[in-house]
């Protein structure tokens, strides 16, 4: 990115608490500020135009050293940034605090720079910074060594110093274990939940008995044991061993509500933690848990631990995608369009900084709440998204899905010359796979016969075929995630009772 547009992006996402911090280092500095004139000048541009810029401000002196003055706005953009988030970030507030006691040291403070020390090092305790502890322990070295000219004792000092030092580096080292785990987890999940390939399944259940996971009880750092049990739960998830999920999950919120501080620290853990609360709550019909648990992930937008642009961007994401899920499960397909313009105005305003994953189930939960309400041309605007983008390897199960759902909108609309086509185009997609699941290959010869045959099918015959060979498949576990993002039953019903699938959906359910 260009250093202008850089700043212009900068500027166009900058909170009210960031730009009062901008505003308050600019205020600091003496002498003529002209770079806060092209703050000014940029904050109103609708796009960056360099051209705009030197032509407002043509009779500037300023403007023949422009490329100067835009760097000397980028430098006490990014310092108020800093500052501001110092006050917000404990392991921000340390490193300036530590630049403090510095200061203070070389000033031959040593005293006050011992006691700021000893707060510093108990907050960075207090949220397992080991890192800063790590640096703390140094200075303290450099310290004890000056007080050893009148504390007879400094020898013992050091040598409960270096101790405390090798505990920090094993706590270290073992952090780093559980970041790794976690990331491999991570990637697991981010495959799907998928488990018809063996090998898969058999490194999976590997991973749940990896020797790191037998001594969670064992570890006393709380955030290592956050990763550690994050990882068992997503480990439970790809199982479909949702109880044993929801176990580690409930675990895991525990220690985040007994230990606030590492909230700040792990923002976004803390965060997809409610998003798994949701799902496991929604798939079990208990739906007043499942709301309050929306309701805590949208008041997490207004706290300040979550103020940064991108926290938000997570909690937009989190909150579309579980209550979009939430309200299919549950058949409120209409309650669904008073959430929809603001969804997909924010996906439209973020796109380009969410990650594939994330506007992949965005685009599929708008198009299945706009299937559920009938909206069949717009759901298959955000079909069509998911069906003509490249997404890599990420939730193949949706991608599939998506396809299915295509076939049926289609066949709904009454696109009788679109059909064969897409049907073929359809069936040469799965079978490029080489993991095609039994109910896709179900699907696909049912909806042949149904949607496509000449012949005179007794209908009722024909989905009552379907119906019980979906119960045979359906009966080996590996396979229920499909009905989480599609309830095949339900449409089903649709055909057999001349009934909406938000009706159907409904009946299923047995909503009180």
């Amino acid at each position: 990115m260009k250093p202008s547009e850089l700043l212009f992006d900068i500027i166009h996402t900058l909170t009210p608490q960031e730009e009062a911090a901008f505003l308050n280092v600019a205020s600091l500095q003496q002498g003529e500020k002209n770079y806060l004139k092209i703050y000014e000048a940029i904050k109103e541009m609708t796009d960056y135009d360099e051209v705009q810029l030197k032509e407002k401000f043509k009779n500037e002196v300023f403007i023949r050293h422009l490329p100067s003055e835009k760097n000397q706005l980028l430098h006490h953009l990014l310092k108020g940034l800093r500052q501001n988030y110092a006050a917000e970030n404990t392991a921000s507030y340390i490193r300036e605090e530590l630049k403090n006691v510095q200061v203070l040291f070389n000033k031959s403070l040593y005293k006050l720079a011992r006691r700021e020390l000893d707060k510093v090092k108990s907050l960075a305790y207090e949220h397992e910074l080991f890192y800063a502890v790590l640096e703390i322990i140094d200075l303290e070295r450099i310290i004890i060594d000056i007080e050893s000219r009148f504390d007879d004792n400094s020898p013992d000092k050091i040598r409960l110093l270096m101790d405390e030092k090798k505990e920090i580096l094993d706590d270290i080292e073992l952090l780093t274990k559980c970041e790794d785990f976690y990331s491999i987890c991570s990637l697991f999940f981010g495959q799907g939940l998928n488990l018809s390939d063996s090998i898969r399944e058999g490194k999976i259940k590997e991973k749940l008995k990896d020797p790191l996971l037998q001594q969670l009880y064992h570890i006393s750092s709380k955030r290592s044991r956050i990763y550690l049990l994050l990882s068992k739960a997503i480990l439970y998830r790809l199982l479909l061993k949702n109880e044993e999920m929801f176990a580690g999950i409930t675990e895991l919120l525990s220690i985040f509500e007994k230990n606030t501080a590492l909230i700040s620290e792990m923002p976004r853990i803390y965060l997809n933690v409610h998003g798994f609360l949701t799902r496991y709550y929604s798939i079990n019909r208990q739906y007043q848990m499942t709301e309050k648990v929306i309701d805590k992930i949208a008041n997490l937008a207004n706290d300040r631990v979550y103020a940064t642009p991108d926290l938000q961007m997570q909690i937009f994401a989190k909150l579309a995608v579980n209550r979009l899920m939430f309200l299919s499960y549950k058949g409120q397909f209409n309650r669904s369009n008073e959430y929809l313009p603001d969804i997909i105005k924010g996906l439209e305003q973020f796109e380009s900084k969410l990650n594939k994953e994330e506007v992949l189930f965005l685009n599929y939960t708008i198009a299945i709440n706009y299937y559920g309400s009938g909206l069949l041309n717009k759901a298959l605007t955000y079909l069509n998204k998911i069906i003509n983008e490249v997404w890599s390897n990420s939730k193949k199960e949706i991608l599939r899905i998506a396809r299915l759902l295509n076939l049926i909108v289609h066949l709904e609309l009454r696109n009788t010359d679109l059909l064969p086509y897409l049907y073929k185009s359809t069936r040469r997609y799965f079978d490029q796979l080489t993991d095609v699941q039994p109910y896709e290959v179900l699907f696909l010869d049912f909806y042949k016969k149904y949607a496509l045959s000449k012949r005179q099918i007794v209908h009722t015959e024909l989905l009552n075929e379907f119906e019980y060979a979906l119960n045979e498949v359906f009966q080996n576990p590996h396979f229920g995630y499909a009905l989480e993002y599609f309830d095949f039953y339900a449409w089903i019903d649709t055909k057999r009772h001349r009934i909406s699938y938000q009706e159907a959906v409904n009946i299923k359910k047995q909503i009180v």
